[in-house]
């Protein structure tokens, strides 16, 4: 099934992120470097998992299937979690 590209901006303070790409299973996501992926010590809500989850509620629960450093920028492959879309 090919992705559905979108290109949906998603920005929040100085940072800007967007999704790629969309599937039934996968959404794909460019990181700007200096985001956290997904919330731990002192980075709570300024991550890409707090980001997609104020901004494109509709989406749900979304989780990482690989890793990205917070100083690395890049495409972000993210899956629905258990309960599904």
């Amino acid at each position: 099934m090919p992705f559905a590209s979108n290109l949906s901006w998603l920005s929040l303070s100085l940072c800007a992120l967007y999704t790629t790409a969309e599937t039934p299973d996968v959404v794909a996501v460019h990181k700007p470097a200096t985001v956290p992926v997904h919330p731990t010590g002192q980075y709570r809500k300024n991550t890409v998992v707090g980001i997609l989850a104020a901004e494109r509620p509709e989406l749900g629960r979304l989780l990482p299937v690989h890793r990205l450093d917070k100083n690395v920028s890049g495409l972000l492959l993210m899956v629905w979690g258990r309960t599904g879309r």
